[in-house]
């Protein structure tokens, strides 16, 4: 992770603090996806690869670019971005 980076620019570990983004995926509920929501934007059916996070150029926008033309024939896949 970010640590191993720090790491390697030697920062002091006493100066510094990485606070995770994400809660673990074990304590994120599974919910219904048929939802009123998902339903007016046409989510409810397939699968959505939703993209949530920060968006810029040095965050590399055409790997996104390039996951969606690699699903774009499938009707049952989405990328949300």
């Amino acid at each position: 992770g970010f640590e191993a980076i720090l790491d390697t620019w030697r920062v002091d570990p006493a100066l510094r603090s990485v606070m995770p983004l994400w809660a673990p995926l074990h304590a994120l509920p599974v919910r219904p996806k048929d939802t009123p929501w998902a339903k007016s934007r046409g989510f409810a059916d397939g699968l959505t690869i939703l993209y949530s996070g920060t968006l810029g150029l040095k965050h590399n926008p055409a790997l996104l670019v390039r996951v969606a033309e690699h699903y774009r024939a499938r009707g049952d896949i989405r990328v949300v971005v």
